[in-house]
């Protein structure tokens, strides 16, 4: 039973091609999530795009080695880690922040019927393959601070793209979306 994940900075273009090339290459398919009050799911009908029918930007994306039937799933209970599915955190671009994405796999998940916990490791591979892709285009460290104060630390951990490297070039900001007091930064703050 494990989690596997890699958190990166990448526009929502560079990610929407990403995801796609991927797909085509690994033959999987594209699932689109809509969270919040409407929250649904699509299968991805137009290659190159990660938009939903109400023309936004999906908030997840799942890569998947079947079609799903999406009839036969529930929006507002999504088992990924049964399914064997890779979920693709969309970032958000909002004026000058770039938020925090990633992706991740699960091979447990709980069956609520048996009251056990079961194992998939099917999203572990998947995630292997997929991750690869991914790490080609991302470059590290990113250095993590207290925007309050206190020394910035380099974190091999999290990537970033050409896309976020640009953004920053261009005066925008790195963030993780419900967190104000982590900043990122593509070099040392104390040297800049």
């Amino acid at each position: 039973m494990t989690t596997r994940t890699l958190q990166f900075f990448m526009r929502q273009d560079e990610l929407s091609q990403l995801v796609w090339s991927i797909a085509e290459r690994l033959k999987l398919s594209v699932v689109l999530a809509r969270l919040g009050s409407n929250r649904h799911l699509e299968i991805a009908e137009r290659p190159g795009t990660i938009v939903m029918s109400d023309g936004k930007p999906a908030d997840w994306v799942f890569l998947s080695t079947e079609k799903p039937n999406l009839e036969l799933i529930d929006a507002k209970d999504l088992i990924p880690g049964k399914w064997g599915w890779i979920q693709v955190t969309v970032p958000h671009e909002e004026g000058h922040i770039l938020s925090l994405s990633r992706i991740a796999a699960k091979s447990d998940w709980y069956d609520s019927n048996t009251k056990q916990t079961l194992d998939n490791p099917a999203s572990l591979k998947l995630f292997r393959r997929i991750a690869s892709f991914f790490q080609k285009q991302l470059r590290s460290p990113v250095w993590i601070y207290d925007v309050r104060g206190g020394k910035a630390e380099p974190n091999h951990s999290i990537r970033y793209s050409a896309g976020a490297e640009e953004w920053v070039r261009n005066g925008g900001q790195l963030m993780q979306e419900g967190v104000p007091n982590v900043g990122y930064s593509l070099h040392d703050p104390a040297k800049t």
